[in-house]
């Protein structure tokens, strides 16, 4: 029923903290939890623009569908269905942050 998720892009913490450090195009980090999640903690430089308002949104804050994105959310359900959202407007750089906030809080320290 849902095996478009399986097909998701995905990018470790690591390899996300790796990204961010980088000299290179560092990916612009999007939040989709609520925003009272978002507020309790999130990961530094990210944007918050919950699931429900993705759509509308994100083309105000990444103008280059070609720029990477990576989304996350608590665990990493509610910004799977972002990544897919997003690969549907064009954006092709787009993935998903493996675990979410929560497995990011744990790996990065």
């Amino acid at each position: 029923m849902f095996s478009f998720l399986s097909r998701t892009p995905v990018i470790s913490c690591q390899e996300l903290q790796e990204a961010m450090n980088s000299k290179q195009e560092a990916p612009v980090i999007v939040d989709v939890r609520e925003t009272g999640e978002w507020n309790a903690g999130h990961i530094d430089g990210s944007i918050n623009i919950p699931l429900a308002n993705i759509q509308e949104r994100i083309s105000k804050v990444v103008p280059n569908k070609g720029m990477p994105v990576v989304l996350c959310c608590a665990t990493g359900g509610r910004s799977r269905v972002a990544v897919q959202i997003l690969r549907q407007l064009g954006y092709t750089k787009a993935s998903n942050l493996t675990g979410g906030f929560y497995a990011y809080q744990q790996t990065i320290r």
